[in-house]
């Protein structure tokens, strides 16, 4: 299945009520019965497939009921910041939807070369998990070591404004973070997220 949001035509900060009238727009725009010839209306039933799972997939993703797996499809630059291979290919991994062989290389990058973008990668392997909260701490100590970096700075708001939507609340930052390694670290690589061997 295609990402559902793009089969929508909406993005993830896409506010509940209107995921629901771009679904009925569409519905209404694709409905088999508008159309009389009948390759046409089988081409209408197939879109209405599609746009019947994407909706419900969405609902599913919102309730928490499912993951939401669908969010490397358009948002990940394949070239390092750093111009780290490692980085690099990470972010193939994410964009192919390779979690595990994502997290499998970051744990491979010793503890005292985890920079900026290793806490990005991390944080983007997490929320691809559905690990919201972790993945938000990976996102402030990314802005903190880099602060000027637009991408870093990017996916958190974007992880923010996902969050506010989910649970109609605020989102709570970390930033006390300093260079060694905190709770905030501990918490993203020792609660059942570690693969590839010990990571703290």
């Amino acid at each position: 299945m295609r990402d559902p949001f793009t089969v929508l035509g909406v993005t993830r900060d896409t506010s509940d009520d209107d995921i629901k009238k771009a679904y009925r727009k569409l519905a209404r725009e694709n409905h088999p019965d508008k159309f009389t010839d009948p390759a046409e209306r089988e081409q209408a039933e197939e879109r209405m497939k599609e746009i019947n799972a994407a909706y419900e997939e969405i609902e599913k993703i919102r309730s928490g009921k499912a993951q939401d797996r669908y969010y490397g499809d358009s948002s990940y630059s394949e070239s390092s910041s750093t111009g780290d291979d490692r980085y690099t290919a990470i972010r193939v991994h994410i964009n192919a939807h390779r979690v595990r062989e994502a997290e499998a290389v970051l744990a491979t990058v010793p503890q005292n070369e985890r920079g900026a973008e290793w806490y990005y990668l991390r944080g983007v392997t997490l929320m691809m998990r559905g690990n919201i909260i972790d993945a938000g701490r990976c996102f402030d100590i990314a802005c903190e070591r880099d602060p000027a970096n637009e991408e870093y700075r990017t996916a958190r708001e974007h992880l923010r404004a996902r969050t506010s939507a989910y649970q109609g609340g605020t989102y709570t930052t970390h930033t006390d973070c300093s260079d060694t390694f905190c709770d905030c670290l501990k918490i993203c690589f020792c609660a059942n997220m570690c693969i590839g061997g010990p990571c703290c």
